[in-house]
C-alpha cells in the first residue's frame, strides 16, 4: 500500500495543477487577512453571524483565525482538485487495471487512494491555517 501511496505523491507533485490548487490556498488565505473580509460559499447562518460580530472590529490573530475558519468552505471546491488529480487519473487513463492485475487486493487499492486523498487534504488545511 505504501508503495500505491508513493505512486500517488509522486503524479501529485508532478502534477501542475497540484501546485495551482496550492496557490490557490495561499491566495484565499492571503485576500481573507489583507483584505479583512470573511468570504464564504453557500448558506451559513454561523458565517453570517461571524461577519456581524467581528465587521466592524479590529483585527486581532484571534479575529483573523475565526474569519479564516469561516472561509474554509470554499477549501472544500479546491479540495476536489486533489480528488480528480488522484484518483481520476487512475480511472480516466485505466491505469487501475494494471495495478490490479500486479497482484494488488481492490480493498489496498481503494485505501491507498482515500489515504492519499485525506493526507493531501491535511495537507491542504495546514497550508491554508498556517498562511
Amino acid at each position: 500500500m505504501l508503495r500505491l501511496i508513493k505512486a500517488d505523491f509522486y503524479r501529485l507533485f508532478h502534477s501542475k495543477g497540484f501546485y495551482m490548487i496550492l496557490i490557490a490556498i495561499i491566495g484565499l488565505a492571503g485576500s481573507v487577512v489583507l483584505s479583512e473580509a470573511f468570504t464564504s460559499i453557500g448558506v451559513s447562518t454561523e458565517t453570517s453571524a461571524v461577519m456581524e460580530a467581528y465587521g466592524n472590529a479590529v483585527w486581532t490573530p484571534e479575529i483573523a483565525l475565526k474569519g479564516a475558519l469561516s472561509s474554509s468552505s470554499i477549501l472544500n471546491y479546491l479540495f476536489i482538485g486533489f480528488f480528480v488529480i488522484i484518483s481520476g487519473y487512475e480511472f480516466s487513463q485505466k491505469t487501475y487495471k494494471n495495478t490490479l492485475t500486479a497482484g494488488v487486493s481492490r480493498i489496498t487499492f481503494v485505501l491507498s487512494k482515500y489515504f492519499s486523498q485525506l493526507l493531501t487534504v491535511i495537507l491542504g488545511t495546514m497550508l491554508y491555517l498556517g498562511s
